[in-house]
C-alpha cells in the first residue's frame, strides 16, 4: 500500500495537474505548458472532450445546453466500455 502512494504522490497526481484534469492549462506557467505535451492525459483527456465537458461546467459555469454534445460523447465512450467489459 505504501509503494501506490508514492506512485500517486509522485507520478499520478502531477501528471492530473498538468494535463488540464484539476485547472485549465492555459492558467499554468508559460513556462510549464509546453511540457504538458509530453503527459499522455493530456492528449487522452483533451481528444474524448472529457476535459472541454467537465472544464466548460465546472470552471466557467455553463448550462447543460452548452454542453450536451460533450456530455454524449462521455457518455457513449462509457457505454462502449461497459459494453467490451461485459
Amino acid at each position: 500500500m505504501a509503494q501506490f502512494a508514492l506512485l500517486t504522490l509522485l507520478t499520478i497526481m502531477p501528471m492530473m495537474m498538468l494535463s488540464g484534469g484539476m485547472s485549465p492549462i492555459e492558467s499554468q506557467p508559460d513556462l510549464i505548458q509546453p511540457v504538458t505535451w509530453l503527459l499522455p492525459s493530456r492528449h487522452y483527456l483533451s481528444s474524448r472532450h472529457y476535459m472541454s465537458f467537465a472544464q466548460a461546467a465546472v470552471f466557467r459555469g455553463a448550462d447543460f445546453s452548452i454542453v450536451w454534445p460533450q456530455f454524449l460523447t462521455v457518455a457513449g465512450d462509457w457505454e462502449r466500455c461497459f459494453l467490451v467489459s461485459a
